[in-house]
């Protein structure tokens, strides 16, 4: 299974979920305490349709087997929508530092407003990396921490401080789901961007993306149906914008890395070419490419020397060398013959040796690329250690 295939579960339980949570906002809720007025059971399928969908996602990214590396690449899309969080994390961040001024807030607001400050720098650096196609948190990895600081500083304060006196309000349950997936999809994120990775790493953000869209969708509907119905706000509208620019961001990235590891498994490592316009020279090659790099390797050379067995004649006998030209050509005789012209010498028993030696067979060496050469060398050889037996 391919990983692309998770864009239809994720396209169906959308065009389900949302509508509900819609009509559960606008006909069910009552707006002044945020409690269901009727429809509590409808309350429960929709929470159940959530828990299904989390489950289909994560059994059918566990069957995507072999997927390919993700490589960082030019994103238009994704680069404007990361310019709109930038812009919506520095207008909160503006808000939150004047409560903490003005209206004498308490600290939590400086602190979301230095994190909305580094939040902001964090997307700047990302859109101006899918603009250009260059991956700079690969040079800077420190900036890619700086991806999830202001989602994990927003989870803080909503999970210990804003929602600790009422969590049962549907609304708050789902704002912390969001944030949470939010935050899990951007430090994955981060160890993408900057290659601090292992070969499930692409897959899982593509996962935690799809869950990360869904959960903040449909957390985001109170707000949108409070928007339309009564018009934004400028001091508290800016963290439904951020989270709206997140999604659609989100989505850029999703269509573009479900595309490139739905596809086959590179055999070898990508060129130095296509390296430095990914923004990553020098990245070295996956464990997987390895592997089949050398499965590729051995193939080609068991296929060239099946070659070289079929067609023995297309051989061409390397030259001889010019010492070897140089030297009278004998013509070739077999060992016992060419040790028949010596005479042996008497006593000792060199004659029986001697005719023992012619009598037998002398085994000729491999054959290699001068035949002639290795003749003579080996006779010599066989005269020199019977001389040596003989004395």
């Amino acid at each position: 299974m391919k990983i692309k295939s998770l864009w239809i579960p994720f396209a169906l339980f959308l065009l389900v979920a949302v509508p509900l949570r819609v009509y559960q906002v606008v006909y069910l809720i009552d707006p002044a305490t945020g409690f269901f007025e009727s429809g509590e059971s409808l309350y429960q399928i929709f929470l159940g349709i959530l828990a299904l969908f989390v489950l289909i996602i994560m059994i059918m990214t566990a069957s995507c087997k072999n997927t390919s590396e993700f490589q960082f690449r030019r994103n238009i899309f994704s680069g404007v929508f990361a310019l709109a969080a930038a812009a919506a994390m520095a207008a909160d961040s503006g808000a939150n530092l004047l409560i903490y001024v003005v209206d004498h807030g308490t600290l939590r607001y400086l602190i979301l407003s230095i994190c909305g400050v580094l939040g902001m720098i964090a997307f700047l650096v990302a859109a101006v990396s899918h603009f250009t196609g260059r991956n700079t948190f690969r040079k800077a990895p420190v900036l890619a921490l700086l991806l999830p600081l202001w989602v994990c500083v927003r989870a803080v304060v909503l999970t210990f401080i804003e929602y600790t006196n009422v969590t049962t309000i549907s609304s708050n349950m789902l704002s912390v789901l969001s944030v949470l997936g939010m935050l899990m999809f951007l430090f994955s994120l981060s160890k993408l961007f900057t290659g601090i990775e292992t070969p499930k790493t692409g897959k899982r953000t593509v996962m935690l993306g799809f869950l990360m869209v869904l959960f903040t969708l449909v957390a985001c509907v109170p707000q949108g149906v409070d928007a339309v119905q009564n018009g934004f706000s400028l001091t508290s509208s800016w963290t439904f914008l951020a989270d709206l620019a997140l999604v659609l961001y989100s989505l850029g990235l999703l269509v573009q890395a479900s595309a490139q590891l739905s596809r086959p498994q590179p055999f070898a490592q990508i060129s130095g070419e296509e390296q430095e316009e990914a923004g990553s020279p020098g990245v070295p090659p996956t464990p997987q490419a390895t592997y089949f790099s050398s499965i590729i390797a051995e193939r080609n050379a068991a296929k060239n020397r099946l070659t070289a067995l079929e067609e023995p004649s297309k051989e061409k006998t390397p030259e001889p060398s010019a010492a070897f030209k140089d030297k009278p050509r004998k013509e070739e005789a077999p060992a016992a013959s060419a040790l028949s012209g010596r005479e042996p010498d008497a006593g000792k028993g060199g004659s029986d040796l001697w005719e023992k030696a012619s009598s037998q067979a002398v085994p000729r060496p491999a054959v290699s690329k001068n035949p002639d050469e290795i003749d003579m060398d080996y006779i010599n050889q066989l005269i020199e250690e019977i001389s040596e037996k003989k004395s």
